[in-house]
C-alpha cells in the first residue's frame, strides 16, 4: 500500500491516451469493487481528461447492466 500504483496506472492511461492523437482507443481496468470508489476520487482527481465508465451494480442500475451486456460492445461509450 502507498507504492503509488495507481498514480502509475493514471499515468500510463493518460500516456496512452496522448499517443492516440485523437482516436478512441479505450482501456479496461479491473478493480475490486471495494475500490472503485477510490478510483473514481482519484481520476477525478489527478487525470481529469480521462473518462472512466464504472460496469458495477452501484454505479449503474442493474437492468441497464444487463441492457449493456446483451448489445455487446457496441453500447460502451468511451
Amino acid at each position: 500500500m502507498g507504492l503509488g500504483k495507481t498514480m502509475q496506472v493514471l499515468s500510463l492511461l493518460l500516456v496512452l491516451k496522448r499517443q492516440a492523437a485523437g482516436q478512441r482507443q479505450p482501456s479496461l481496468l479491473v478493480a475490486p469493487a471495494s475500490l472503485l470508489a477510490n478510483w473514481a476520487l482519484e481520476m477525478e482527481r489527478f487525470a481529469p481528461g480521462l473518462k472512466a465508465f464504472i460496469a458495477h451494480p452501484s454505479a449503474l442500475p442493474a437492468a441497464e447492466l444487463k441492457t449493456l451486456r446483451r448489445s455487446g460492445c457496441a453500447a460502451w461509450t468511451w
